[in-house]
């Protein structure tokens, strides 16, 4: 009897044993990361590697992981942090993996050094488009080369591209630009619901879009005093490498005006002179416009697409100051 009883109990024993084994097991499994602490921090140096390049010098920093709500937090600190332009003390990267599938997000600098900080070599002034302009930082190495222009001959609008040299040899996604899109209001309905224009030191308004001020922004809005005219702005995004985005979007908000913007715009004469063609014409579809601002103002012309064909357009001479016209002649 004891003996069956001995058997039984040290059979309950084993049971007691396999159970909580398993339980601890299966409580792990289910609340502990799939992605070990070291494979997170290997999975954020390999980031940083491909980023930066494998001569990056990333010793200077302290290295740091926790584990909080339910992410690995990566933080790259620097070992001899110096007071930074907002006082603060730090240097370096934070990064965030999921625990579960070793997708990384970049959550920004921790602080950035004034000697971190990129400084401009020149600074440059763009005008090529009539009707605005702004001054934009040159850094060395990332040199601009002439803006390409394109006009857009039926919505009126013009854009602008600076391409930059890059001295990193990074393939980005798309290349070191600034992109400036130059429309009517009506293109750009960037009215969000709760966000107030910024007043720039020239009391122009504008619009950081996507949030600046959250570092998740790639353009800029402009607009002029009664909003008939907007201005898009998309800088480069990338920070390091003797480049700053954030250096370079400071200054174009700080310098960017509008020249003579009571003035007719460019898109505002092509609709006059459109308004007096359709009457005279009736299908312009024949025709290419062109304006032009010379000193006696706005001069839009109809030009045949097909130069076989006979005839001519309409040909307009717009005040620059009251839209109207001062005079027009058909060809036929």
């Amino acid at each position: 009897m004891n003996k069956k009883l001995l058997i039984l109990v040290i059979i309950l024993i084993i049971l007691i044993i396999i159970l909580t084994t398993m339980g601890i097991f299966s409580f792990f499994n289910k609340n502990g990361p799939k992605i070990s602490k070291e494979k997170a921090l290997e999975l954020v140096a390999l980031e940083l590697k491909n980023k930066y390049g494998e001569d990056y010098d990333f010793s200077r920093f302290n290295i740091s992981i926790s584990f909080q709500d339910d992410l690995w937090y990566v933080k790259y600190e620097n070992k001899n942090p110096e007071p930074t332009i907002n006082g603060s003390i730090g240097g370096g990267f934070i990064y965030a993996v999921n625990p579960e599938i070793g997708n990384i997000v970049y959550l920004g600098p921790i602080n950035i050094r004034p000697s971190d900080i990129p400084k401009p070599i020149e600074t440059k002034t763009f005008s090529e488009i009539p009707g605005f302009s702004f001054e934009y930082p040159v850094f060395k190495g990332w040199e601009p080369n002439e803006p390409e222009i394109n006009k857009n001959n039926e919505t009126g609008s013009i854009t602008a591209t600076i391409f930059f040299n890059n001295p990193t040899g990074i393939k980005f996604e798309l290349g070191p630009r600034i992109t400036i899109v130059k429309s009517f209001n009506t293109d750009y309905r960037y009215n969000v619901p709760g966000l107030s224009p910024s007043i720039n030191p020239n009391k122009v308004k504008y619009y950081p879009i996507g949030g600046y001020e959250s570092d998740q922004s790639n353009s800029i809005i402009f607009f002029n005093n009664d909003d008939s005219l907007a201005v898009k702005i998309t800088p480069f995004m990338h920070e390091g490498d003797g480049y700053s985005e954030k250096v370079l979007v400071q200054k174009i908000i700080d310098s960017f005006r509008f020249e003579n913007s009571s003035k007719i715009t460019e898109v505002q004469a092509l609709q006059i002179a459109k308004t007096d063609a359709i009457k005279a014409y009736g299908d312009l579809s024949p025709y290419n416009v062109v304006a032009s601002l010379k000193a006696d103002g706005w001069h839009v012309d109809y030009e045949l697409k097909d130069p076989i064909t006979t005839g001519g357009g309409p040909h307009y001479v717009i005040d620059s100051k009251t839209g109207e016209i001062i005079s027009k002649r058909y060809e036929q």
